[in-house]
C-alpha cells in the first residue's frame, strides 16, 4: 500500500483488534442484555434529537474503521466483500460475547454500524492507496466505488445530523 513494511500493517491490524476488544469487552459485568430491533438507535437518535445516540452510532462506525483499513492493507487483493464479511463476523462475535459474558448490550445495530465502519476503513485504504501508494494499479477499478461510498456516507450523516439538530449536551454515559 504505502512505503510501510507489510509486517507493520499486520501489527497495526492486530492492534486495532486489541483496541476493539478492549473497548467492547473490558467493562464491569452486569449488563448482558440483547436488543434485536434493527435501526433502534437511529430511530431514537432521530426522535429524541439525542447527541448521545448519534455518538453511539458514529462511535461504532469509527471504532471499526482502522480494522477495515489495515485489513485492506494486508490483503493481497483489496476486496470490499472481505472487509464487510470480516467486519460483520468479528462484530457479531463481539456482540454474542457481550451477552454471554454480561459485558454490555448485544444488538443488531452495533453489528450494522461496525460493518459499516469496516467498509469505511476499506474505502479510506483504497482511496489513500490510490492517491499516495506505489502500486496504483492495485486500486484501479476500486477507487471510484470506494470514493462514492465514502463520500455518500459522510454526506448522509452530515445531512441527517444537521437536519436533526441533536442535543450534544446530554452526558454521554447515560443510557
Amino acid at each position: 500500500m504505502y512505503h510501510i513494511h507489510k509486517y507493520s500493517y499486520r501489527f497495526l491490524f492486530l492492534l486495532s483488534i486489541a483496541v476493539i476488544l478492549y473497548a467492547t469487552l473490558y467493562r464491569e459485568a452486569g449488563r448482558g442484555d440483547i436488543e434485536l430491533r434493527l435501526f433502534w438507535t437511529i430511530k431514537r437518535a432521530w426522535s429524541e434529537h439525542s447527541g448521545y445516540y448519534w455518538y453511539l452510532i458514529l462511535g461504532n462506525i469509527a471504532l471499526f474503521m482502522p480494522f477495515g483499513f489495515f485489513l485492506t492493507a494486508i490483503l493481497q487483493k483489496p476486496d470490499w466483500k472481505k472487509a464487510a464479511m470480516m467486519g460483520f463476523v468479528f462484530s457479531a462475535a463481539i456482540e454474542v460475547s457481550q451477552v454471554l459474558l454480561d459485558r454490555g448490550l448485544g444488538e443488531f445495530d452495533d453489528v450494522l454500524h461496525n460493518t459499516w465502519g469496516s467498509l469505511m476503513g476499506y474505502c479510506a485504504a483504497v482511496i489513500l492507496g490510490y492517491l499516495f501508494g506505489h502500486q496504483k494499479e492495485r486500486y484501479e477499478g476500486k477507487v471510484k466505488g470506494a470514493g462514492l461510498f465514502f463520500g455518500m456516507t459522510i454526506l448522509m450523516f452530515t445531512i441527517l445530523i444537521l437536519y436533526n439538530r441533536p442535543d450534544w449536551s446530554v452526558r454521554l454515559w447515560r443510557r
